[in-house]
């Protein structure tokens, strides 16, 4: 909210229809994957003393976010599993199917489990 600009109503209405498009162009392209798999996040956390400034905290959000918010904003389901459990670090991965294919999904994260042995 902080980053987005004042819009008026019909702006508004503009971008949702916009969304509309994008989430069935989306989903013809996802008619032909079970799942796609991406980083929960694209980098390690980082300290907190780095998030200090409002301005570095913003341009760290946006990077943590980056890749969870593909999923929030097509109506996705998705999960996130720990990459491996050697690493002191919190390392994941995310699985992501179809809107409203969360069995789909969970089925294959109950195998990724078990063939990485994750969980």
């Amino acid at each position: 909210m902080l980053r987005a600009p004042p819009s008026a109503p019909p702006d508004y209405l503009a971008v949702i229809r916009g969304r509309g498009q994008l989430k069935r162009s989306f989903a013809a392209a996802m008619r032909a994957v079970d799942v796609l798999v991406m980083p929960t996040v694209p980098l390690l956390a980082p300290r907190q003393a780095d998030l200090e400034e409002p301005e570095a905290f913003l341009r760290a959000n946006r990077l943590l976010v980056r890749n969870t918010s593909i999923a929030n904003f097509f109506d996705l389901c998705a999960i996130s599993l720990p990459a491996s459990t050697d690493v002191p670090l919190p390392v994941g991965f995310m699985l992501t199917a179809p809107t409203l294919h969360d069995a789909l999904l969970l089925s294959v994260a109950k195998a990724v489990e078990q063939v990485l042995n994750v969980n």
